[in-house]
């Protein structure tokens, strides 16, 4: 597109992602991926605009109540869709209806906006990045699709021996909508290697995609100022450095989490050293629940939800981060944007996923794995890394370490905008032969 008023060409990006992500108007706000790459590219004299949802995902509430479109700097805008129905439950029939009102939005107002150089859908949601993709070869523009789940894949996992060959007929339509999706992507990307390999085979139902690369998600440095309302909030909520901290930073869900092993083991090293404390940031609706298990014990704070700079303050005032996640098809690869901020702030992790976490702290050195549900490991390394200061100290540099080489925003952008160069380079050569 053309900057009138300076006469200069800038190339045009269009970002599809409708929840997971902060407002990037708000302040605090959170941008492990989309809105991370969308004020990078901005700042680099691209033209940006990120497709979005009026309902926030995060916090279950509108942000507006109707479609509209915002600036953000003078060179990124939001496009904001809206749904009139919403949904609680993250796995609903209110949600599949939520998102066809967005990509009906989507399709509609898509038509109104100039045309783009390049577009990087994320994928889910199958019906909005399956309007991008029509929208994409309609209008002769490259499309990226950012694998971030395994749907509809996922759900088949969810039947497993409870009526599997019934939801593998059900999800079928969906199955070959995914695959021929895939297959008409000009680039893959994935946040690990096991959702790029996934997407790669899911496209070669069509044809052999060869353009395709694993891009982390990525950090920002966390900030080492903590400002005085926050400090306020850390007395309150009684979290200090005297106390060795263990974290554990995440939304507290019925399915998915090992924390019940963490929080038991915490209860049995108390006895012996009353410095360790666990402390725990998010809200979900397993909260009742792991509070009953904690009974009111000084030594499991749960610190409720927390925005940008709380969570800053409790990784300062920790010692280790906890990602106590369930060995699920769908996890076991996983490595989050909260596992990424403990390594950012020089956190050792300690994993309960036998896959890529695993792999990755033991070979770098930056955490340790124990067995998903056994208390009795996950206290034994926690008590080695309390009792030996060398050991715990060598941790923290790895920790930190392996963010700057593998995790720092700018890297991980960096690898993004080149990719996203080379995808369109290579469209352009492929439709001019």
């Amino acid at each position: 597109m053309t900057d009138n008023k300076n006469n200069i060409t800038k190339t045009l990006v269009w970002f599809v992602r409708a929840d997971g992500e902060d407002m990037p108007t708000e302040a605090n706000a959170r941008l492990p991926r989309t809105g991370a790459q969308a004020y990078y590219l901005s700042t680099k004299n691209y033209k940006t605009i990120w497709w979005k949802s009026t309902y926030l995902h995060g916090e279950k509430r509108y942000y507006k109540k109707a479609f509209c479109k915002l600036s953000v700097n003078n060179n990124e805008t939001l496009i904001l869709l809206h749904s009139p129905v919403v949904y609680k439950k993250n796995i609903s029939i209110r949600r599949i209806i939520y998102y066809w009102y967005l990509s009906k939005q989507f399709s509609k107002y898509a038509k109104k906006e100039e045309i783009p150089d390049i577009i990087i859908s994320s994928y889910p949601s199958i019906l909005l990045a399956f309007q991008a993709i029509k929208y994409a070869k309609k209008n002769d523009v490259p499309i990226i699709l950012d694998l971030r789940d395994y749907w509809p894949d996922i759900f088949i996992r969810a039947f497993k021996n409870k009526g599997l060959s019934f939801a593998e007929i059900l999800l079928y339509p969906l199955k070959r909508i995914t695959s021929k999706m895939l297959s008409d992507a000009d680039g893959l990307i994935g946040v690990n290697d096991d959702i790029v390999k996934w997407g790669v085979e899911k496209s070669k139902v069509y044809k052999i995609q060869n353009n395709f690369q694993t891009i982390f998600l990525g950090c920002p440095d966390p900030s080492l100022v903590i400002s005085e309302k926050t400090r306020e909030w850390l007395k309150e909520t009684n979290i200090n450095e005297e106390d060795w901290n263990i974290c554990f930073i995440g939304s507290l869900r019925k399915t998915g989490l090992d924390l019940e092993t963490c929080i038991k083991a915490i209860h049995s090293l108390h006895k012996k050293y009353s410095k360790i404390k666990l402390i725990v940031g998010g809200d979900g609706d397993d909260l009742k629940r792991l509070k009953n298990l904690a009974n009111n014990s000084p030594e499991i704070v749960f610190a409720g939800w927390l925005d940008n700079n709380q969570i800053n303050a409790v990784l300062h005032k920790s010692k280790i981060g906890m990602y106590c996640i369930q060995n699920t098809e769908d996890f076991i690869n996983a490595f989050s944007n909260k596992a990424i901020q403990y390594l950012a702030s020089g956190l050792p992790v300690i994993t309960s996923l036998k896959g890529f976490s695993k792999d990755l702290l033991e070979k770098t050195g930056s955490g340790y794995y124990y067995k998903e549900g056994d208390q009795n490991e996950l206290e034994s390394i926690i008590e080695k890394m309390y009792l030996n200061h060398e050991l715990y100290t060598e941790m923290s540099k790895k920790a930190r370490a392996l963010y700057e080489q593998q995790f720092a925003l700018d890297i991980v952008n960096n690898q993004f905008e080149e990719f996203m160069l080379l995808t369109r380079k290579r469209y352009e050569e492929k439709n001019t032969k």
